[in-house]
């Protein structure tokens, strides 16, 4: 149908039967599938256009310390969750 968004369904193991897609709520984490590389390089992108002045070496350890804790979820989500901690903390003293 033009329009529609496909959704992939889930099958459960309950007998034979299958619940309907519409009383399941929909979970968008789990529509990517990447690589750690790809997923990386994501986050680093997003967080490169959130934070002014960021270096890419620290974009790219801040996203690899975020893979491992936070990997399964969307890369930009991620990222903009990082970008709005970074936003809070006080400067560092000079």
């Amino acid at each position: 149908m033009p329009g529609t968004v496909h959704r992939p369904t889930r099958r459960l193991d309950l007998g034979g039967s299958c619940a309907a897609p519409r009383c399941r709520r929909y979970d968008a984490s789990m529509d990517f599938d990447v690589t750690r590389e790809q997923w990386i390089e994501r986050f680093s992108i997003r967080l490169a256009l959130d934070i002014d002045g960021m270096t890419p070496e620290a974009t790219l350890k801040i996203a690899e310390e975020a893979w491992e804790a936070k990997g399964h979820l969307p890369p930009e989500d991620v990222a903009d969750a990082v970008a709005g901690e970074q936003r809070l903390r006080p400067p560092p003293a000079t």
